[in-house]
């Protein structure tokens, strides 16, 4: 995975890509309130936005703390 990571939104989802534009995941969405979301077991826009965020920020910290903690990052040998 090469950072920064991207949100991109289109119609009905959100999707997140690496730098190497490389689709990590994808979050969908139904922005009708009531019965079809409901049925279609999806989140609304604003749950979906939030969600993608929130794991793209994960993994852009996760991503970062492994770097950090790599002992041969950065040290000439």
């Amino acid at each position: 995975m090469n950072l920064p990571l991207k949100i991109y939104r289109y119609e009905e989802s959100y999707i997140v890509q690496d730098a190497s534009e490389i689709s990590l995941f994808t979050i969908y969405f139904d922005d009708q309130p009531g019965v079809r979301r409901q049925v279609r077991k999806r989140l609304s826009k604003e749950e979906a936005e939030a969600l993608a965020k929130r794991i793209a920020r994960f993994l852009t910290d996760a991503e970062t703390q492994k770097a950090a903690d790599d002992p041969t990052n950065g040290v000439a040998g």
